[in-house]
Parts: C-alpha cells; structure tokens; sequence
C-alpha cells in the first residue's frame, strides 16, 4: 500500500461557538474581518460557510459530534446533563468524555504517531488515550480554561463614597453599575452554596451538578452580582505611607473575609485617578495601582473559600473615579486559584504557560443590561481571554512541536448569552 503524501506539516482545527454564517461573510466582505478572511481564503472552511448541523443544538452535543463524526444518539451526548442510575432525583454534569461512546478523532491522529493538543475542546476532558503524543488541556466546561476547577470566589463590584456609612459585603446586591450612594434597608439575600453545587474529580472526570429553577444559560445576564460597599475618607496617621492628600476605603474580598486597605490618589493637576490597594495599612508598597479605566491583569492576592486559604489571580478595572475623589467604582474578576492543574495532561504544561504567558483569565458574566459593564468588563475580559489563548496556543506549538491542534472559542456564544436579549432596545447596548 502506499502511503499518501500529507499536504500540511500542522494542522489546527479552530472552531468558534455562535458564530453565524451569514454575519460573518458579511463582516468580511465588509473589510470587518481581515483575518478570517485571510484564514477562509486558504480553502480551509466548506462554500458559504455552511456546516452540517444536529439536534440537539447544544454545546456538548455538537461539540463532540464534531470531535467524532457521528451524530448525538451515536456517541451518547444529549445537554449539559445527564440523568445518572445513583442519582434519581437529580441530573450529573454531562460534559465529560468518559460518557463519550464514540471515539474522537484526536485519539486517532495521537495513535497515528502525530503530537496532538486538545484545547479546551467541549467535553474533551479527561484524555481518553493512553498515547503519549496526546495533551489535553481542560475541556469540562465551555467558558475559560479553568473556570470549571480554579475559580474561588465571585466577581463583583466595589463602591466607595464618603457618603456611605459602613464597610459592607452585600450578596447578589445589585443588577447594574449603578449602586447607590447611601445604603438602607436592604434586604440581603444570603448566598446558599446548594444553589449550584458542582465537584469533579480530576482521574475520574465526573461531574455532579445540583440546578435550582432559576439556573440555566437564559438567565445569565438578569442574575444580580454582589457589591462591596465602604466609606471615603481622608487617610488617617496609622498609615506606614501615604501621599499628600490620600484619601482611603476598603476593599472586602472573600465575601468579607478578606480586607484590604485602600488609598486614592491625586495627579499633578491634583485630580484623584488612581487607586492603591495594600495588604494593609503598614505595608508600605500596594500590591497594585489600579489606573483610572485601565484593564488590568494577574492582580495576585489571597482568597478563603470554605475556610482554606488559596493564592488567587483577579484582574480589576476602576470603572470610575470621581475628580475630588469622593466616589470610586471598582470591577474585581472572579478569583482564579493559581495552583490548580487539575485538568492539564501533562500538568508540566500549566506550569510553563504561567511562567511565559500569564495567569489563566476568568471569564465576566456580569452582562445584564448595564453598557459599562457590558463593554468596560465582559468584552474587555474576553480581549484578555482571546489574546492569552493566542499566545498560549502559540508558544506551546513552538515548544512543543505539535503537529495537530484542535481548540474553540466561546466568546460569541458567551456574549451572546448576554446581549441577545436586549437587542430589541439597540440604543441602550
């Protein structure tokens, strides 16, 4: 037999969830997408990029029809969930490929002697080969690498104002950025771990999910967020260092748990854009300096969840800071544990990813119908999120040396999740 030459040394297949057809051959014609353009015009993607599609149109089904050529009934996905014999009042988390009963095609070209990374490839994890040119890296949950196993405390925001009284956490406190000055009367709704309980065993890569009512991927961008509330004052003597007129708050993390002491300061003009977070007040260095609306990355810090203490990764975005310096608005990301290589094969890959190119990004669901949040933290955290899987996937292919790569975007789908819903009201999104 003889064997056909192969036209390519690399192949990648990219896939990108919720991205229409005919929006995307319009953006190109339009000069909107240069480099998708670029991509399709190499004859890599089927006439009018017309794809085959399943039922049902969810994630993990077609997903994993992709990954192995066969239809849901065949390879044994159906949703998210899974109804389980040792569970009859509840349903597993389904995105597992141990519930796979079809083989998936980077198993055969890792057999077949080619070097091959699964990245974040829905329902792709755990490896499903014992072949050593198989890496697999998560794949349990659709949103960010990581964000099913790492992440440990909620996002949130914060606000400050000299007219607030007290130092506060307030759980699902808010709907939009625009949280009042002066908090009274409130009744706080506690948060209940119950509401969403999901565990996971690495080896295994089993799932059990509880889902109240009000779960679900409808109701995304309507769930409100917690908020940390504190006074603004002028900055006190008990300060190891503060400049000339330093205002201060707090900033409560780990849903209280947590604080850290904060100043606001002045530019040469002596208008307040900046904001320093320290340990506390005898640190004499912040462990920050957050710039006025400016994107911030790999914010390093502690975290108590369940009463264990983590190393965790935020990013952070001042949404506002008003020029006397009596309010100021900060957006703090979920907190993602720096330690956690639980869904990487091998786990010396997630050691040379943070060390070349950054911690793992959280993914922003705080949507709602808020156009600052919208555009300021959700599509900011996602051109975080693009830029590092960018160049993630690229060192690791040049470190690595593989010759097959299969990987997928979710923002699309992600945002839409998020905006669709208010698409009707154009002149607020």
């Amino acid at each position: 037999m003889t064997q056909r030459k192969k036209h390519a040394d690399k192949i990648m297949i990219v896939g990108i969830d919720g991205m229409d057809p005919k929006l995307t051959m319009k953006y190109m014609a339009e000069g909107k997408m240069p480099h998708t353009k670029r991509i399709i015009e190499r004859d890599v993607a089927a006439k009018d990029l017309f794809m085959l599609g399943g039922m049902p149109t969810c994630t993990p089904p077609m997903w994993t029809s992709m990954a192995t050529g066969v239809w849901p009934n065949v390879h044994g996905l159906n949703d998210f969930s899974r109804h389980e014999p040792e569970n009859r009042f509840g349903l597993g988390y389904g995105m597992s490929s141990t519930f796979v009963t079809a083989e998936q095609i980077w198993n055969v070209t890792a057999e077949a002697g080619y070097k091959t990374l699964v990245w974040h490839w829905p329902v792709g994890w755990p490896p499903t080969s014992d072949s050593p040119n198989l890496h697999v890296v998560d794949g349990t949950q659709p949103a960010m690498i990581n964000m099913g196993v790492a992440q440990r405390e909620a996002e949130f925001v914060c606000a400050a104002n000299a007219k607030t009284e007290v130092v506060k956490f307030i759980p699902k406190g808010a709907n939009d950025s625009n949280i009042a000055c002066v908090i009274t009367g409130l009744e706080v709704q506690e948060s209940n771990a119950r509401d969403i309980v999901a565990e996971m065993t690495a080896a295994g890569g089993k799932f059990h999910l509880i889902m109240g009512p009000e779960d679900g991927v409808g109701n995304l961008s309507t769930k409100p967020f917690n908020i940390c509330v504190s006074p603004i004052k002028d900055a006190d003597d008990k300060w190891a260092t503060a400049p000339e007129g330093a205002k201060e708050f707090t900033l409560l993390l780990s849903e209280g748990f947590i604080r850290r002491s904060c100043q606001i300061w002045k530019n040469e003009e002596g208008k307040y854009d900046r904001v320093a977070i320290f340990k506390n007040k005898k640190a004499t260095e912040p462990l920050v300096v957050l710039e006025n609306n400016v994107y911030t990355r790999d914010v390093v810090d502690d975290c108590i969840e369940n009463d264990k203490n983590y190393t965790v990764s935020r990013n952070m975005r001042v949404l506002y800071i008003a020029e006397d310096g009596s309010e100021v608005k900060i957006w703090v990301s979920a907190a993602m544990d720096i330690e956690n290589n639980s869904v990487w094969h091998p786990k010396y890959l997630y050691k040379k990813v943070v060390e070349n190119v950054g911690y793992c990004p959280p993914a922003c669901n705080m949507g709602n119908c808020d156009k600052q949040i919208m555009y300021d933290c959700m599509i900011s955290t996602w051109d975080c999120a693009c830029d590092w899987t960018a160049d993630a996937l690229n060192y690791l292919i040049e470190e690595e040396g593989y010759e097959m790569v299969f990987t997928q975007l979710h923002n699309i789908d992600a945002l839409g999740h998020m905006f669709l819903r208010h698409l009707l009201d154009r002149n607020e999104v």
